[in-house]
């Protein structure tokens, strides 16, 4: 979640690193109803986020922009219906469905934040429920809300309110959680964020660690003007597909203030002070600011994410990050 002054005026990347450089129910007309046996049709639940309300409005925009993305990703266009309070994604069977409807749903929320001035305790922990606990519990209906089985195993979440949990249970769940299940919340003003660590630097395997932050972002996508993909030729190897990232000019003001905090404070402290960019809960990025390369901060107004992209993984970032959706889509069965 972002911070709730951000919050109130706006409605994998996995070992990447960041490198600066300078409730209607209606059928939508348009849409054609599904019958083809080779599509896949998966049922989603439209849930509020802490930017918007699931009005009518915000569901339309919200298929519009999944339509979009599907275009973006260079994919045959998904099949759309609405079906009371539901969205129904139809799309062609092929090597990954669910992988395919998960990357035209993701919310694409991308934030930054300082990231020593906002961690919570100290070191990562191994758990999700670890975190949460760390995190606080949540009065009230807002903050992040969870449902684990008898075992600790996540079941639903995160989502946002206890409201969106208990229509995702009802959905799920028809019969009710089973006996010995928990719920679990994070208090407002708290993000539990999930960091993917390989095991080593070689494998493609990874395991996850989780940190508490405040929850106080400085940039999010309303600060981001543009995100587009570029090849960075290299003099040995390969080349590297990026993403970069282009502020506006409010933007890459306050990123370079940002930083030059940041070089400040390590320059005070003799050690390099870092800051974490968020996607959707994930921590893609940890880099830092060199006090003594840059002790006035950043300047430029543009930050480059390097990973081992291919073509493909690049280009769906860029349209999740471009175009983020207002609202959080659940899917409740694949039928």
């Amino acid at each position: 979640m972002a911070s709730s002054k951000r919050r109130a005026v706006i409605a994998g990347l996995i070992g990447a690193m960041i490198v600066i450089l300078a409730g209607l129910a209606f059928v939508r007309p348009s849409v054609v109803g599904f019958g083809d046996d080779e599509i896949a049709e998966f049922v989603l639940l439209p849930l509020a986020t802490a930017e918007s309300e699931a009005t009518d409005t915000a569901v339309e925009r919200t298929i519009g922009l999944i339509e979009a993305r599907a275009e973006a990703f260079g994919v045959d266009p998904p099949e759309i219906l609405r079906e009371d309070d539901k969205i129904v994604v139809g799309v062609a069977e092929g090597k990954d469905p669910e992988g395919l409807v998960n990357d035209l749903t993701k919310r694409g929320r991308i934030e930054f934040f300082d990231y020593e001035a906002n961690l919570v305790g100290e070191g990562t922990l191994d758990s999700l429920t670890a975190a949460i606990e760390r995190a606080g519990a949540a009065p009230g209906i807002e903050g992040d809300f969870y449902l684990f089985d008898p075992q600790d195993e996540l079941v639903v979440g995160p989502v946002f309110g206890r409201i969106a949990l208990d229509a995702v249970v009802a959905e799920r769940l028809p019969t009710g959680p089973a006996d010995g299940s928990s719920e679990r919340s994070v208090r407002p003003g708290r993000l539990v964020a999930v960091e993917k660590q390989k095991l080593s630097p070689d494998s493609k395997l990874t395991q996850s660690a989780y940190q508490v932050l405040r929850d106080r972002p400085t940039l999010d996508n309303l600060d981001i003007e543009l995100v587009f993909v570029r090849t960075n030729a290299e003099t040995l190897g390969e080349p590297t597909i990026d993403l970069a990232m282009d502020f506006t000019d409010e933007g890459g003001d306050t990123f370079q203030d940002i930083t030059a905090d940041l070089a400040q404070r390590g320059q005070m402290l003799q050690t390099n002070q870092t800051f974490a960019v968020i996607l959707d809960n994930e921590i893609i990025s940890r880099p830092f600011v060199d006090f003594r390369e840059l002790p006035n901060g950043v300047p430029g107004g543009r930050a480059v994410i390097q990973g081992n992209f291919t073509p493909e993984e690049a280009k769906r970032l860029q349209a999740q990050i471009n175009d983020p959706l207002p609202l959080q889509l659940e899917i409740l069965q694949r039928r």
